[in-house]
């Protein structure tokens, strides 16, 4: 015979435990209006739990605190992935590409800048070297040299990677490598995408 009490315990626990999964997905994808929603729902399935164990109308307070404390916690961290989302952000400044990012050691915002030819050069040299439809890695593309001014330095090739990823011009494939699209339609997103991008005054 099933105890029934216990049963219905565990039933509560695992609709709690898909909860928070549902949860984690939810501010991975950016959802946050649905956390606070689902937090809500899984707060008091743990005080349906937390009461049916003690029986205690006297719990009431304790619950109701630590539901505060777990909305708080849940709305912190989704502010925090709401602001790490929303970067890197590029821009233009003159004839540079500039990339805001985020600090965590400083938690403050940073710039990195790096030449607008920097973008075609880089694509120039992975379709030179993929010999059509292989994949190749930055390992292989690197150090990127542009004519008449020498190696351009590796953050600002990984700067350029960024910006050409973000506007469809280059694909990861996992760890196996880049490809990117061949230079006529390349040229043509990256003008389009620059033209687009927000002008930044120094």
């Amino acid at each position: 015979m099933i105890d029934a009490l216990p049963e219905g315990r565990n039933i509560i626990h695992a609709a709690e435990s898909s909860l928070r999964e549902c949860m984690k997905s939810a501010v991975a994808e950016g959802r946050y209006e649905h956390v606070t929603v689902l937090a809500r729902w899984a707060e008091q399935l743990a005080g349906i739990i937390a009461t049916g164990r003690n029986g205690g109308a006297n719990d009431a307070p304790r619950l109701a605190m630590a539901r505060r404390g777990a909305s708080l916690r849940v709305g912190k961290s989704a502010n925090r992935k709401q602001k790490k989302s929303k970067y890197p952000v590029f821009a233009r400044s003159g004839e540079s590409l500039v990339k805001i990012a985020w600090s965590k050691a400083s938690k403050s915002e940073y710039h990195h800048q790096a030449a607008k030819q920097v973008a075609p050069a880089l694509v120039e040299k992975m379709r030179a070297l993929s010999n059509g439809d292989e994949l190749i890695t930055m390992e292989s593309v690197l150090p990127l040299q542009l004519n008449g001014q020498g190696e351009v330095p590796a953050y600002q090739s990984y700067l350029c990677l960024a910006w050409l990823r973000s506007i469809g011009v280059v694909e990861q494939h996992g760890r196996r490598g880049y490809s990117a699209l061949d230079a006529e339609a390349a040229h043509e997103l990256i003008e389009n995408a620059w033209c687009k991008l927000p002008v930044q005054h120094s």
